[in-house]
């Protein structure tokens, strides 16, 4: 019998294994029947696609799922949940937060418990990575305007050691308590002015190149008394991360932490401020009175610290200026009274200087000016002194350029100066800062003609002509100006003995310089104020005492801007001290309403 054509030929070898069975079907039983429900909002559905776990949320999600017939059987199936787990998860759901139980720890960052300003004073330059702790008081369930759900947790916050109860969002609150924060040994503070020069090396001592850490801090309450940091009874995380290294490394000047109880370089007695007239007599602190019922006017104080050679200048100018128009030359009496007419006509209001010679008030609630019969200058000797007064010799260079423009008052300063050097004492006292003249300009402030320079700075009142003076520190009398002029102008006026030095160890050095060696006690603005200012008038035999915000080469800031305090009142100090052991300088932090 033949083989039929759809039959495979004979084998000629061994015979081959018989064919694999045919994939069977799984046949599942009739769908589950579940009572209509009706669906979730969207936002269900979206967590529903993210969670990991197959769940049954409604009949719609079993439609979707593929038939039970098409499901191909694998002799080997991956590892599955059984289907009684699936229903556990479901009803079983998400994981308890523990930000939901009362009386949880939670943590959160410094500036949601308060506000930044208080954070930044207290802790410094920690306040936006610094954490709290607290204790869960209460859960708050709420909505939205939108009508979504909402959880707060009213907390009772570890702030600073003390408590502070604040309701926060359940997103901001973080499970568990805060971890305590560790304060970094900085080996230099950053350099924020460009200009600053190095400092000597040879006024700080030998040290170290690296900074060892310190077991444990001292930090000096208001009431003066040592505490003992985080010893004992657990303290806030600022108290607990207070670690002050005991050397600290900035730009080559090495501090050491400690405090200083006696005055650095000894105690300054106080000294009484005095004045010497023309005629050789002192006008001394609370000396006002020349006998029974005689005290001294206004004008005998201006007398003696006026200058007469400048008086004697401004006349000799003046009369050249006022015969060249075919007028009778000034007098010294004439120019007084000029300038006493001047004063006065600052304590009127009007719209004209005219209008201070009216004879006739303008209310009967107030006084006619009158000033040509109470002052005794007619109003057109006025006019031609006020166009014609000189303060200074004026050489006349390339017109009207701003180096012409200087002259206008340079020998009335340099005058001033050397008088009142000669006549006036300070007290143990002398303050430096800046003083503005306002300029209300020709017709308009942004008129600037005949005027130098004109400076704005944003915290002074008044915008103008800068001054920078030094004044006794208790009587308030000027000792001596400087003129704020231009870049160029201050660089062609600068001499060799200044050096590499910044710009406002230059003009401090130049305003204190008659009472060197007197080891009075130098107040400087911050725009003064460094630590080679303090070097340079400490060799000149002054003690100095300032707030240092930009100035900062040599500094230890950034050791103390990292260091949190609890209260105010609160300080630490480094010290810079010599091979010899003895102390120069000292570097203080303290918390006011500031840190500072």
């Amino acid at each position: 019998m033949q083989p039929g054509p759809c039959l495979p030929p004979p084998a000629l070898g061994p015979p081959l294994p018989p064919p694999a069975p045919p994939p069977r079907l799984l046949r599942l039983s009739p769908p589950l029947r579940l009572p209509l429900t009706p669906l979730p909002p969207r936002r269900s559905l979206v967590a529903f696609r993210r969670s990991p776990l197959p769940t049954l949320r409604s009949p719609l999600h079993l439609r979707r799922s593929p038939p039970a017939a098409c499901i191909p059987h694998s002799p080997n199936p991956p590892p599955q949940a059984p289907r009684d787990a699936v229903f556990t998860a479901y009803k079983r759901g998400k994981a308890a937060d523990p930000r939901r139980m009362v009386s949880a720890l939670v943590h959160t960052m410094a500036t949601y418990v308060t506000n930044y300003a208080e954070a930044s004073r207290l802790l410094g330059a920690q306040a936006k990575t610094s954490f709290v702790s607290g204790e869960e008081l209460k859960v708050l369930k709420g909505k939205y305007k939108g009508r979504r759900n909402k959880t707060t947790l009213q907390v009772s916050w570890s702030w600073l050691g003390a408590t502070k109860e604040k309701v926060l969002a359940k997103s901001i609150g973080l499970a568990g308590p805060a971890r305590p924060s560790e304060t970094q040994v900085v080996e230099a503070s950053p350099v924020t002015q460009a200009s600053q020069a190095e400092v000597d090396s040879s006024s700080s001592p030998a040290g170290p190149s690296t900074a060892p850490s310190l077991p444990h801090a001292t930090l000096v309450t208001p009431g003066g008394v040592p505490d003992a940091g985080w010893k004992g009874a657990r303290r806030s995380s600022a108290t607990a991360a207070l670690l002050v290294p005991p050397t600290v490394m900035a730009h080559r000047v090495f501090w050491t932490a400690g405090a200083v109880s006696k005055a650095v370089g000894g105690p300054v007695p106080r000294q009484v401020w005095s004045v010497r007239t023309s005629t050789g007599e002192l006008i001394h602190e609370e000396g006002s009175l020349l006998g029974p019922g005689r005290s001294r006017k206004p004008y005998d104080f201006f007398m003696a610290r006026f200058s007469m050679t400048q008086l004697a200048l401004m006349v000799r100018l003046t009369s050249e200026s006022v015969k060249a128009r075919g007028m009778r030359p000034a007098t010294a009496g004439e120019l007084l009274k000029f300038i006493g007419v001047t004063v006065l006509a600052t304590r009127y209001e009007f719209g004209a200087r005219a209008d201070l010679w009216v004879m006739a008030a303008r209310s009967k609630y107030m006084l006619a000016p009158a000033f040509g019969l109470r002052a005794g200058m007619p109003r057109e000797r006025l006019y031609a002194l006020w166009s014609s007064v000189a303060f200074s010799k004026h050489v006349v260079d390339e017109g009207d350029s701003k180096e012409s423009k200087w002259q206008l008052i340079d020998d009335f300063v340099s005058n001033i100066n050397l008088h009142r050097s000669a006549r006036v004492t300070p007290s143990d006292l002398i303050c430096v800062d800046e003083s503005m003249s306002k300029w209300y300009g020709h017709d308009g402030y942004w008129i600037l003609n005949h005027l130098p320079m004109y400076v704005a700075i944003d915290p002074k009142p008044e915008n103008g002509w800068e001054v920078q003076n030094a004044a006794c520190g208790r009587s308030g009398l000027m000792l001596r100006l400087r003129i704020v002029t231009t870049a160029e102008h201050q660089q062609g006026a600068a001499t060799t003995e200044d050096g590499n030095l910044p710009q406002g160890t230059i003009v401090l050095k130049h305003l204190v310089a008659p009472w060197a060696g007197t080891k009075r006690i130098v107040c400087a603005d911050s725009y003064f104020v460094s630590v080679t200012a303090a070097c340079q008038l400490l060799g000149i035999g002054l003690r100095f005492i300032g707030v240092v915000e930009t100035a900062t080469r040599g500094d230890p800031m950034g050791a103390l801007s990292v260091i949190p305090f609890e209260a105010r009142g609160q300080h630490v100090a480094y010290t810079l001290s010599t091979a010899d052991n003895v102390t120069d300088l000292m570097a203080l932090l303290w918390v006011d309403r500031k840190r500072r």
